[in-house]
């Protein structure tokens, strides 16, 4: 069922149904025996929150090992359950507001960090199932991302054609999630697009004979950089069409034509982007095709990447850390 156009279940409403069923009896007891009962809603409530996270991940794992066949509306469910999160997070808004009502002053602090927490965990709830919706477009575009990188990717537009067919055909059903989740789920597949164009360029062995071809590359990344941009945007108004920088930046790194001026492009990219390490950037250097491994290594070395700083202590990224997300071992 759905109230006006976004799809849920009736699960909110029956959960919701049995709890208020529950304070009616206690409603002519005492405050202490309906605090009881409130705390055991709250652990009851996280009980439920842990199995209907697993439930959900079953159901897609589940769909994915029959070949994604059955259910045959799986996308609606999926749809349905994450917005069931938003009519649970109001349920429990209003739930909160009784507790508080009628609990001891002391009690408060408590309940109200355990209601936030169960509040906060179906919005990740929510936030992780539209995570799944995005594995199903990406398992329609795996044949086709192989192929990034390759001859046949520079002399044909097929890879870009069909992430841009394939992202509006989703957005069509991604309609009947709720605002919110719409915007997160498309703001997430953007971001996975030009993930997957980096761990391309990142780990594809392959080496570009001449400047010629660095520039004919460089070309076409930043031609489909821009038009996964324009198509974020159109699906999305809330998309930033600015993080695809990364892809412009990993560019100009390419096409530099003096090696001297390589020095600036590595320190440009380092600085906005301080998720990337050393093999990231060898990596990025290699594809040039004139420079030897210790040519490469020493321009690493003349750069932060070069320190040997721990970890914990490297400055994070204050836009989207793309590079976290590509194992380089």
């Amino acid at each position: 069922s759905s109230v006006d156009k976004y799809f849920q279940t009736d699960m909110p409403v029956l959960l919701g149904q049995m709890i208020s069923q529950n304070m009616d009896v206690v409603e002519d007891t005492g405050s202490d025996l309906k605090m009881k009962v409130m705390h055991l809603f709250v652990k009851v409530l996280k009980d439920f929150q842990e199995g209907y996270q697993v439930e959900i991940t079953k159901f897609k794992n589940k769909h994915v090992a029959d070949g994604r066949r059955d259910p045959p509306y799986f996308l609606q469910y999926m749809i349905a359950t994450a917005n069931n999160c938003h009519q649970l997070k109001e349920y429990i808004s209003r739930l909160k507001t009784q507790a508080l009502g009628e609990c001891r002053q002391q009690e408060e602090t408590e309940f109200e960090l355990q209601f936030t927490s169960i509040s906060d965990e179906f919005e990740n709830i929510a936030y992780c199932t539209t995570l799944m919706l995005a594995d199903m477009v990406f398992m329609d575009l795996e044949s086709f991302l192989v192929d990034l990188l390759t001859k046949k990717w520079l002399s044909s537009t097929q890879v870009i054609q069909t992430i841009d067919v394939t992202v509006r055909d989703y957005a069509t059903d991604f309609q009947s999630l709720r605002p919110s989740y719409y915007n997160g789920l498309m703001s997430a597949m953007q971001h996975r697009v030009l993930v997957e164009y980096l761990r391309s360029l990142c780990t594809r062995r392959h080496t570009f004979k001449s400047h010629e071809d660095r520039k004919t590359a460089a070309k076409k990344i930043k031609t489909e950089a821009k038009k996964i941009a324009s198509l974020f945007m159109e699906l999305n108004s809330t998309s930033n069409p600015r993080h695809i920088a990364v892809l412009e930046r990993v560019a100009e790194l390419i096409e530099v034509k003096d090696t001297e001026y390589l020095d600036l492009e590595m320190q440009d990219l380092i600085n906005k982007h301080p998720d990337m390490n050393a093999d990231h950037m060898l990596a990025l250097l290699s594809l040039r095709g004139d420079l030897n491994k210790s040519q490469a290594k020493q321009l690493v070395g003349r750069t932060k990447l070069g320190e040997d700083t721990p970890a914990e202590s490297k400055k994070r990224p204050s836009g989207p850390a793309f590079f976290d997300d590509i194992s380089m071992t």
